[in-house]
Formats: C-alpha cells, sequence, structure tokens
C-alpha cells in the first residue's frame, strides 16, 4: 500500500522448519558452508535497501501508524459513499466491531480511549474500498451502467476499476478504491467530490457524459452480410490498469 518499493516483496517463515529446503542454496567457500534463500537472483539491491531504510527509519511504530491513516482515510470514503444514497459500500472496514464492545475489555478500553477511529472498534480488513451502486439507485435510473462510472473517473485522472466478483458472485459488479499511504485526506475528499459529480452527471438520459462514459464500450457484433472490401471499421480503444 505505498510502503513498499515496486518490484519486491518479502515472505516471512515462523521458523526455519517451515522454510522449504529447495529454496536453500549451499555455498561452500575456504572450507566452511554458508547457507542462504532467495526467490529471485537477477533483481538489483536498491529496492533492499530502500525498504531496509524504511525499516529503521518508520520501525514498528511508524508502520502502524501509517496503516492507521490509511484505514481511516478508507472509512472517510466509505461513510461519504454510503451518505449519498447512490452506492452501498460491499466492504466492512467502516462497520463496528461486533465484539469490541461486549466483553469487560472492550468496555474499559472503550472508557478509557477518546479515539473513535481505532482500529479495535472496526472489523478486520485492509485499506480497499469496494462498492456499487444502491438498489434504490439502480431503480431510479436503471439506464446508468455501473462499467460507465470507470470512464468518467478515467477522465478526471483517477483510475477505479469496475470488475464482477468471483464465481457465485460474477453477477455483482464493484468499483474498487486503493487508499494508499500517499492518499491524503485532501484527496479523498476530492475523490468523493468527483464521484458524486460523475454519478449525478449520468443521471439524465442522452447526457454528454452518458456519450462520454459509452465511447469505450465495445460495438455490438455486426450481422452477417455482404460487405464493401474498402469499408473500415472504426473502433475507439481505451486503456485501463488492469484491477490488482
Amino acid at each position: 500500500f505505498g510502503a513498499t518499493p515496486v518490484g519486491l516483496g518479502w515472505i516471512i517463515w515462523k521458523d526455519i522448519q517451515f522454510l522449504p529446503k529447495e529454496l536453500i542454496f549451499e555455498l561452500h567457500y575456504l572450507g566452511n558452508v554458508e547457507y542462504s534463500f532467495n526467490l529471485n537472483f537477477s533483481r538489483p539491491a536498491a529496492p533492499v535497501i530502500a525498504q531496509m531504510f524504511n525499516f529503521l527509519n518508520l520501525g514498528f511504530e511508524g508502520y502502524q501508524r501509517l496503516a492507521r491513516i490509511d484505514l481511516t482515510n478508507a472509512r472517510i470514503l466509505s461513510r461519504a459513499l454510503e451518505a449519498t444514497s447512490y452506492y452501498k459500500v460491499v466492504s466492512e472496514i467502516h462497520l463496528p466491531y461486533e465484539g469490541a464492545m461486549t466483553s469487560a475489555i472492550g468496555q474499559a478500553l472503550e472508557a478509557a480511549t477518546t479515539d473513535t477511529e481505532d482500529p479495535q472498534y472496526y472489523r478486520r480488513g485492509l485499506p480497499v474500498v469496494s462498492f456499487r451502486f444502491s438498489d434504490e439507485f439502480q431503480q431510479e435510473y436503471p439506464w446508468v451502467k455501473q462499467e460507465w462510472m470507470q470512464t468518467l473517473l478515467r477522465i478526471k485522472q483517477w483510475i477505479v476499476p469496475n470488475y464482477a466478483l468471483p464465481p457465485d458472485a460474477e453477477k455483482i459488479d464493484i468499483l474498487r478504491v486503493v487508499v494508499r499511504e500517499n492518499v491524503s485526506v485532501e484527496l479523498i475528499h476530492k475523490l468523493i467530490e468527483d464521484i458524486v459529480e460523475a454519478t449525478q452527471s449520468l443521471m439524465k438520459k442522452g447526457s454528454e457524459a452518458m456519450l462520454l462514459a459509452t465511447v469505450s464500450e465495445k460495438p455490438e457484433e455486426e450481422k452477417p452480410g455482404p460487405q464493401r472490401k474498402d469499408s473500415l471499421s472504426i473502433i475507439p480503444q481505451v486503456v485501463y490498469s488492469k484491477p490488482c
């Protein structure tokens, strides 16, 4: 979520007994045996050095602070989307954690803290906001396609993919926003503003926004029949980022 250099990943084993022996490389040098393991031997060292700097500079408290900020901003976005009544938020990080206040420990913590954004009071999850058109919105504006939103937001320089959920729920399409470390509260407010503005622009049939959104749609398959050899088929091409 923005705290690791691109192309770098980490795997941490709880104990050496869980490390697959196939990954261990033995180096016999000057009468000694050294053991090391790596999943890729051709990567540069710069990302590792940068990550080590972050480890030393931020530490556990620093990474915890960043994670809390990301989750707080994601909750702001979630609440704002549902407050518009245009959207239903599918992710649950903004919902209260049912078991947080029921125990004696939970009640004591509630009385002792003034931080309403403490993660312990919310359902566990990543700073990712998944949402879709609400049932009420779809009933009132049945001609609006949710996939049009990714096109209108792309025009505003936001990459918000729209795609179907996994099998058994593939009939449900969602929009998704990943709240990274560099996404500030100000950017969240701007994103909310742009989402609402784009949504409202689609409510009127034949609007300019609807015409812009339909440009990226694939044309319907042509019926078989005689075609001129000199005819050209012009298909608009729009490139989007692949969903993560």
